[in-house]
């Protein structure tokens, strides 16, 4: 009989416990993390031979194993993906622009001020128009320079914080295990509060789950992160930065390293081979920073040592040039080859010349900088010029670099996932991932070739085209045209006739209708007024005489004269005696076939270092505002950070790829909110399976209850 009772009461504390867990789970139906309770029942140990003791029973959470490991990886991923598209809305915001608004706004009422200008060069209120509009076009891009750069800094602080938070959510994940390795039987409450914790770490880092036995663990991108309760490992963040180096050297098939000044790489017989360059006195080699300051040594002159300047000792005289310049020096060092330190951190010296290498005083981002060396030779029997620029070899050179590490117990950690990765990512100027990078180095690409385009131009004096910027201009081989001569008859001439005269200049030709010339009534007039016309219309050095009896010399380029009874042409090759009347004699002779006219309009490598020189303005004259208004219709333009190429397949106008810098914003941004869409997508029906089994349901808990 007692044993029927206790089998009784048995049975109603197993459901008097059902009604109760009933009770919880609608109870805690909303509870974040709350996973729903089932009570089982089971048969009480019996340990005699008589049937049934009673009604056992215990309490366990209804999960699955499988799905909440997927679920977390996916929310990993998602989260991923999540701060990618948060990080280029914040940057395609920078780019926003409207009608009146924005940088495209301001670079065409820059271009619109120097039209105005052109058209009335002495204006001062244009001048002012133009002072203005080129600051307001150089603040507008730093200012989009500087928004990028502060949302980097904003995921800097927040990558700091966000490791903090990862590493005390180990440390509550250890004291769990810890409180539950003090309990018999597993807390219920106390696993949830784990699974809680595990899901808000995935959002960060992701992570794999193993619970084996009881032997729990965690990794973090394969690192095992937190073991038992014992083994917990903190994460940390370390910040490497590279110094940048630019070498100015070359290396043959062999793989030795030669001067990439004094030396030229050529194939010979299939292989590349270092040939010395050929330097005599009066050469001139340049070293130019972040375009801006310049310094150059010239051969055959004496260096700040003393010495004279011979090809010897011609980089170690550049060296010394750039490393005693005021305003070079403090940003960078020069080097005659690789440094070497002997045992008293003393620099040793080689005792020849090696080759330039260029090193950043700081390292990391801050202290990237623009390096250039250009050659100018001069043929001083013939006059002719040639000029060559040498940059850094990219093969040996290092750029300067920026990026964080992650760490677990001093081995590194490669994420797959979850916020910290895109943060990671986007402080690292190297990965090609980081689209902040990319934005700011196209925005740099821009000011660089606008402040080369803006500091000088050649015109070619005889048909006026351009050679745009000061690195074609360093790269612009000039020959010094052979004197064009011409005496021309005037005996059988009524100048009073003559309204129009035609220069042909090896088949360009040159039309000179002044009314000066239209007025001239003797040949000393003409004379002054072909003279005067083609030195301010053509930009050539043209001297124009008159003779008596003088020899006729009629060169190349053919003159013509055009007078009220047509053409006389005169024959280049028949000499014609020196007995004819008065003559006009005419020499032209243009130092070389281009002029070279500097602006320093602009100065700056890049977009932090970017100026607009109000203090110039004054001084452009005519042919520089019409240079200068020719840009903006230039579509043609090489952003390749080298002299200009008309053949580029890539060039475009200013105004085209500064656009394509936005498109590639809007691009970006709409492709990581694709993946970000569909990311969320894969998460959400994961969840809402996972959540169906592990929810409260209330019309489930009402039927138990039944």
């Amino acid at each position: 009989m007692i044993g029927a009772l206790n089998i009784a009461q048995t049975g109603l504390s197993a459901s008097k416990y059902a009604v109760e867990n009933v009770a919880n789970n609608i109870t805690n139906e909303n509870t974040p993390g709350y996973k729903k309770r089932v009570v089982n029942f089971s048969e009480i140990n019996n340990l005699s031979l008589t049937a049934g003791q009673g009604v056992g029973y215990d309490l366990a959470r209804v999960t699955s194993e499988f799905l909440y490991g997927n679920l977390v990886t996916e929310t990993s991923k998602f989260s991923y993906n999540e701060e990618v598209s948060q990080i280029l809305e914040n940057v395609e915001a920078l780019f926003a622009e409207t009608e009146n608004s924005g940088f495209s706004a301001n670079l065409n009422r820059y271009y619109q001020s120097v039209e105005n200008l052109r058209s009335e060069p002495n204006n001062e209120i244009y001048q002012a128009d133009l002072a203005n509009n080129g600051k307001f076009l150089v603040e507008s891009i730093q200012k989009i320079y500087e928004g990028i750069e502060r949302i980097q800094l904003v995921k800097e602080e927040e990558l700091k914080a966000n490791v903090d938070k990862v590493n005390n959510i180990l440390n509550d994940i250890g004291k769990i295990n810890e409180r539950i390795s003090d309990y018999d039987e597993v807390s219920i409450d106390l696993l949830d509060k784990r699974d809680n914790l595990e899901a808000e770490l995935s959002k960060y880092v992701d992570i794999e789950v193993t619970n084996f036995d009881n032997e729990y663990e965690l990794k973090i991108a394969g690192q095992t992160a937190v073991r038992y309760s014992t083994n917990i490992r903190s994460i940390s963040i370390d910040e490497e930065k590279t110094t940048q180096i630019d070498r100015f050297s070359l290396k043959d098939s062999n793989g030795i390293a030669y001067d990439g000044i004094k030396n030229d790489l050529v194939v010979v017989g299939g292989v590349e081979t270092a040939v010395p360059k050929t330097f005599e006195d009066g050469d001139v080699i340049t070293y130019t920073f972040n375009a801006q300051e310049s310094v150059s040594v010239k051969l055959g002159e004496v260096n700040l040592d003393g010495d004279t300047i011979t090809e010897d000792n011609l980089i170690r005289s550049l060296v010394l040039e750039i490393n005693n310049n005021p305003e070079i020096r403090t940003n960078i060092t020069a080097y005659n080859g690789n440094p070497i330190y002997d045992a008293n951190n003393n620099l040793v010296d080689y005792g020849q010349d090696e080759y330039l290498v260029i090193i950043a005083d700081d390292s990391g981002i801050e202290g990237k900088f623009d390096s250039r060396v250009s050659i100018e030779s001069i043929d001083e029997i013939t006059s002719e010029v040639e000029r060559e620029n040498i940059y850094k070899t990219e093969l040996t050179s290092e750029e300067a670099s920026e990026f964080n590490v992650l760490n677990i117990f001093g081995s590194e950690v490669n994420l797959s996932s979850g916020i910290i990765k895109a943060q990671i990512e986007y402080s690292d100027s190297t990965s090609p991932i980081n689209k902040l990078q990319d934005f700011k180095d196209q925005l740099d690409t821009f000011a660089n070739t606008l402040t080369d385009l803006g500091s000088a131009y050649y015109r070619n004096t005889i048909s006026g085209e351009y050679v745009y910027g000061q690195k074609s201009a360093d790269e612009l081989a000039q020959s010094n045209l052979e004197p064009a001569k011409a005496t021309i008859d005037m005996s059988a001439l009524n100048f009073a006739d003559i309204n129009t005269i035609e220069i042909d200049y090896d088949g360009v030709v040159v039309t000179l209708d002044s009314p000066a010339i239209a007025a001239a009534t003797t040949s000393e007039e003409l004379a002054t007024a072909i003279q005067n016309e083609l030195n301010t219309e053509q930009g050539a050095n043209v001297t124009v005489e008159t003779k008596i009896n003088g020899d006729i010399v009629i060169n190349d380029p053919e003159f013509k004269l055009i007078d009220n009874t047509g053409f006389k042409v005169l024959d280049a090759t028949t000499p014609i005696p020196n007995t004819y009347f008065p003559s006009l004699d005419i020499d032209l002779e243009p130092k070389y076939e281009q002029s070279l006219s500097e602006l320093n309009l602009f100065s700056g490598s890049d977009v932090k270092s970017l100026k607009f020189n109000t203090e110039v303005i004054n001084s452009l004259d005519q042919n520089d505002l019409d240079y200068l208004a020719s840009i903006q219709w230039k579509d043609d333009v090489s952003f390749d950070l080298k002299a200009q190429d008309p053949n580029d397949n890539d060039s475009v106008s200013f105004s085209e790829f500064y656009q394509s810098i936005r498109v590639s914003v809007s691009s970006e941004k709409e492709s990581a909110d694709f993946v970000l869409n569909t990311q969320a997508e894969v998460r959400q029906s994961l969840e809402a399976t996972y959540e169906s089994i592990v929810r409260v349901d209330k019309d489930e808990e009402m039927t138990a209850l039944i």
